[in-house]
């Protein structure tokens, strides 16, 4: 009888020593993130700013970039974003040029998380530089874990930004990571794309044979990764907008996508220009549209 008590008090000692190190661990995770925000700068009048990192459920680390605008109160509307301009096979860092396109998001009364994609290589990449990034990219199922990590840290660590207004938004090839997470995820409430590559397998039909020989399935990962290929599982509002003259991405492309959204869900917003190409539109045009779309779903608090 003295041997289990013994054992049992054993146990329960363990068990207690256990909890006591699980808080601290939880603490002095928080305490980092608490050091983050608290590091936050004014990067313009009106917009504070501060740079951080989150574990994604693979076991990457992303950087994320996170805006704030100045005196917001609570509830606000948060706009999560990847860096556009990948091959769809290798992801990629943030960099300054990317501000462009999260900063107006940030002046209209918008919380924005920027985010990397795992896999990033660098300027004229080997083969071997590239089959590196691929591999991190397909890990990272084509960045999608990478906006679920950014989602994560927002959730747990950003009280300010209401969870009913989380929204993905992307360019080009980061509008079809933005579209596949929609896809999937239905935290994500509203999505806003401009000129995304919708069929991946299509656009990269000729790259096919040239990669197949270093990656048999590469044909496999394309129609997966083509948000066209789930349409039907985007169910939370979509603005997507298209310059006509843009010779990037077709109009085309655009324009199936929408049709086959449609089919199970018409909350779509298909907004075209004639003019612009296929990056000044949407400076110019396509991000001021879908700033006045996201504030009908829900309004932005005025600033303090």
């Amino acid at each position: 009888m003295k041997v289990r008590l013994s054992v049992g008090r054993s146990l329960l000692r363990w068990a207690a020593a256990l909890i006591v190190c699980l808080g601290l661990l939880i603490s002095l995770a928080l305490s980092a993130h608490a050091q983050d925000s608290d590091s936050a700068k004014e990067l313009e009048p009106g917009v504070q700013f501060y740079e951080t990192t989150q574990t994604t459920s693979v076991g990457s680390e992303v950087t994320l970039w996170v805006y704030m605008p100045a005196g917001a109160e609570d509830n606000l509307p948060c706009v999560v974003i990847a860096p556009a301009g990948t091959p769809m096979i290798y992801g990629m860092d943030l960099s300054d040029e990317d501000r462009a396109e999260q900063l107006p998001y940030v002046r209209a009364g918008f919380a924005v998380v920027a985010y990397s994609i795992d896999g990033p290589v660098v300027d004229n990449p080997s083969n071997e530089d590239v089959l590196a990034g691929l591999d991190a990219f397909r890990k990272a199922h084509a960045g999608v874990s990478d906006t679920f990590a950014a989602i994560d840290y927002i959730r747990k660590n950003i009280p300010q930004i209401d969870p009913k207004k989380i929204y993905v938004a992307g360019h080009s090839s980061a509008g079809a990571l933005a579209l596949l997470a929609a896809e999937s995820d239905p935290r994500i409430k509203a999505c806003v794309v401009y000129a995304p590559a919708c069929d991946v397998y299509k656009r990269s039909a000729k790259a096919i044979p040239t990669i197949r020989p270093l990656v048999p399935d590469i044909a496999t990962f394309f129609r997966k990764t083509s948000p066209i290929t789930n349409a039907s599982k985007l169910r939370c509002p979509l603005f997507i907008f298209h310059a006509d003259d843009d010779t990037n991405v077709p109009t085309a492309d655009n324009a199936a996508f929408v049709a086959a959204v449609r089919k199970t869900n018409k909350r779509v917003t298909f907004a075209r220009v004639r003019k612009g190409g296929h990056t000044d539109s949407m400076i110019n045009d396509g991000i001021p549209q879908a700033i006045a779309w996201l504030k009908k779903l829900a309004p932005t608090p005025p600033p303090q």
